[in-house]
């Protein structure tokens, strides 16, 4: 998530103008991404479909574009979500996809890193993070937070991006 920026401080990638155009212009204009639409998304959706809900809380940790939110907040299995990521601009296309479904009004954005958010202790029905929790140095410490944050019986749901999906060879087809 994060690179040096210009005063040799930390800057987000995703708030770097030419990184978040070329990603904006991928992932808008791919009418399938093999990784993604085919396989990730897909797993995810059941597994959170499967663990549970409906829920009270959710935090989509690292949320991006809002899609786990959507799903939640638009198959009516959360009545609130938290999105938290550090990006200002990926959380505004979040906040418009989520104008657009009609559900904006139960979604809290959050612009944070993922390393110094904090909840209090049983705050969440569930913690859902898709292709976002490799990225963070400290994961074990995480998971410290997260499973603080869950009430009993919530669940954590996540996935991690796996090296070959960096890989697809150009020209895969579904």
């Amino acid at each position: 998530f994060v690179m040096e920026g210009d005063g040799g401080g930390p800057q987000n990638i995703y708030d770097n103008e030419a990184f978040f155009q070329g990603y904006t212009t991928q992932v808008t204009h791919v009418e399938w991404n093999p990784f993604n639409d085919g396989t990730e998304h897909p797993c995810m959706v059941r597994l959170m479909d499967a663990a549970g809900p409906p829920w009270s809380r959710v935090l989509d940790l690292g949320a991006g574009a809002g899609r786990l939110a959507l799903h939640l907040l638009g198959g009516g299995l959360a009545e609130q979500v938290t999105l938290l990521d550090p990006s200002e601009r990926m959380l505004g296309v979040a906040e418009e996809k989520l104008r657009q479904a009609g559900v904006r009004e139960r979604a809290t954005l959050v612009q944070q890193p993922a390393e110094t958010y904090e909840l209090p202790a049983n705050s969440l029905d569930a913690v859902v993070s898709s292709l976002a929790v490799h990225y963070l140095e400290d994961y074990r410490g995480l998971c410290r937070r997260i499973f603080s944050w869950l009430r009993p019986g919530g669940v954590f749901v996540f996935s991690t991006e796996h090296p070959t999906s960096a890989c697809i060879p150009d020209g895969v087809e579904r």
